[in-house]
């Protein structure tokens, strides 16, 4: 599934403060990868790494890539888990989104 982002231009902006205050990086680089989603066996990388307090007020810990493509877009890969759990109860999430043609 598809899904546009709208008014933000992705080229151009390298950052942003997101409303918990944390600095999120757009520029290619970010968390490691394995097997396709984010090593979160790797240490957390400044600006690609952000801790925040869901709705049901448990503690999540999440992740990005950014990858620049051949078209100009960048590929997002942002991995979630949750913090201070058991990770055989609750693995990570990983979810992948595109921008550009």
């Amino acid at each position: 599934m598809e899904e546009p982002v709208p008014n933000w231009d992705f080229h151009s902006s390298t950052f942003f403060t997101d409303a918990f205050g944390n600095v999120v990086s757009l520029a290619a680089g970010g968390a490691p990868l394995a097997n396709g989603g984010i090593d979160f066996g790797a240490s957390a990388i400044a600006n690609y790494a952000a801790t925040v307090n869901g709705s049901s007020g448990a503690w999540y810990e999440l992740r990005w890539n950014v990858q620049s493509v051949a078209d100009s877009g960048k590929v997002f890969i942002v991995g979630a888990r949750r913090a201070g759990s058991p990770r055989f109860l609750l693995p990570p999430v990983n979810i992948w989104a595109r921008q550009g043609r």
